[in-house]
């Protein structure tokens, strides 16, 4: 992943889901791995791909002191620090995505019980 890359496809969804979804596609493209998890436990929400290995990468995301969620990536063998690096400039383009929908999950969830 160069570091002028914005992650493109995450541009283009809202859902939460979908969102998750793509950012882990788009990651598998440049550090393999063998789980990727996305959860966020105050809101019940949970994203599983893949099978648990012994390696983790495991990143708590915050933005403006807000939380938004966990993300966790396993694998057989070490991250390399680059790989870190990677995923770490990743989540920096995930970030205002992630706040968006599920601010969007929040107002719908708030609509459908007024």
């Amino acid at each position: 992943m160069t570091a002028d890359h914005d992650l493109a496809q995450l541009h283009t969804t809202l859902p939460l889901g979908e969102l998750i979804s793509l950012f882990a596609n788009e990651i598998e493209e440049f550090v393999e791995y063998d789980s990727f998890e996305y959860a966020h436990d105050s809101r019940d929400i949970y994203f599983n791909r893949g099978d648990h290995s012994t390696h983790t990468c495991h990143y708590h995301v915050k933005d403006q002191g807000l939380d938004l969620g966990e993300i966790t990536l396993t694998r057989q063998v070490p991250f390399r620090e680059e790989e870190m690096i990677i995923i770490e400039r990743a989540l920096g383009s995930l970030t205002i995505h992630l706040m968006n929908a599920l601010d969007s999950q929040t107002k719908l969830q708030n609509y459908q019980s007024a």
